[in-house]
């Protein structure tokens, strides 16, 4: 009998928001503390979470909420976005030695992020909210690729110094072709641990040959439960099964992308995606096998 408990037990969320986290005060607000967070998972069998900001480094929170729980693990990330220094090795250098075990690229900062419908600023920032971002140029954004298409060096050194530090390294806000360079230079230098951000949240067009190309490369695709959300998005279990067999389930991974009040918890979301999955015909050990990458990414 079909039990989504049982894919728990090593289960981490890759993608959660910190409470607080910069949303726009008229935007979504947040009220479910870390705590809350943290105790649904804990009550939910999940291993543990990586917290992550748009424009604070949540390292040393982190370290307070583990020095809290004793069973459950809550792993620093830093997302490389201006208030946090940029998208430069030394930031990362200075991150791994803080604890961090997860970098994002750009997100909010990304040039990417502030052109798109979906980005932040698009989402957030009316007239009246826009106070200060409204005259902020595009050169003050950041891109990962230069006018020939070629990986920037800075970003080259950040992907290398992930693999010196075996961090783990998602690719943000950026666009799809952006993520495809770095993915391309990650393999060519050995790196295996990348991570596709989101991205069927709609920050850009993808295609499956692109996420084909790039789980080829040795990189994991990011499935967000938030992307199936009834009246939220379009996608269904369906389409995200069909990924999982062209990506192959050992490239790709749950997360939730927690940020909203009115989802359900963590667990409810990823144990409604495994029962949906097992309903429509996926193996039992495929899902695991894709409930299992974080913890090998994370511990392995």
């Amino acid at each position: 009998m079909f039990d989504a408990n049982e894919f728990m037990k090593h289960a981490i969320d890759m993608h959660c928001h910190c409470y607080p986290d910069a949303a726009g005060k008229d935007h979504h607000l947040m009220t479910k503390t870390n705590e809350d967070v943290i105790k649904t998972d804990r009550d939910g069998g999940m291993y543990g979470l990586v917290l992550k900001a748009h424009c604070w480094p949540p390292i040393r929170l982190a370290h307070k909420l583990n020095e809290m729980y004793n069973d459950f693990t809550v792993y620093p990330s830093v997302s490389l976005n201006q208030t946090s220094g940029g998208p430069y090795p030394w930031v990362v250098e200075m991150a791994h030695n803080l604890g961090a075990r997860f970098i994002w690229l750009p997100t909010w900062s990304s040039l990417n992020d502030k052109n798109s419908p979906a980005g932040y600023y698009g989402l957030t920032c009316g007239e009246e909210s826009n106070r200060y971002w409204k005259d902020i140029p595009d050169e003050a954004f950041y891109t990962e690729i230069d006018e020939d298409g070629d990986l920037k060096e800075n970003i080259k050194e950040v992907v290398s110094l992930c693999k010196e530090y075996d961090l783990v390294l998602g690719t943000g806000h950026g666009t799809t072709k952006e993520a495809l360079a770095v993915a391309r230079f990650a393999h060519e230098i050995g790196f295996g641990k990348l991570c596709f951000t989101h991205p069927y949240c709609g920050l850009d067009a993808v295609t499956h040959d692109q996420l084909k190309e790039f789980a080829d490369l040795g990189g994991y695709i990011e499935l967000t439960t938030l992307e199936v959300q009834p009246l939220y998005t379009s996608m269904t279990i369906a389409e995200w099964i069909e990924i999982c067999e062209l990506c192959g389930y050992d490239h790709c991974y749950i997360s939730s992308d927690h940020y909203f009040d009115w989802t359900p918890t963590v667990p409810e979301q990823f144990k409604s995606v495994i029962g949906c999955m097992h309903a429509c015909g996926a193996k039992d050990e495929d899902i695991m096998t894709m409930m299992e990458n974080p913890y090998s990414l994370l511990e392995g």
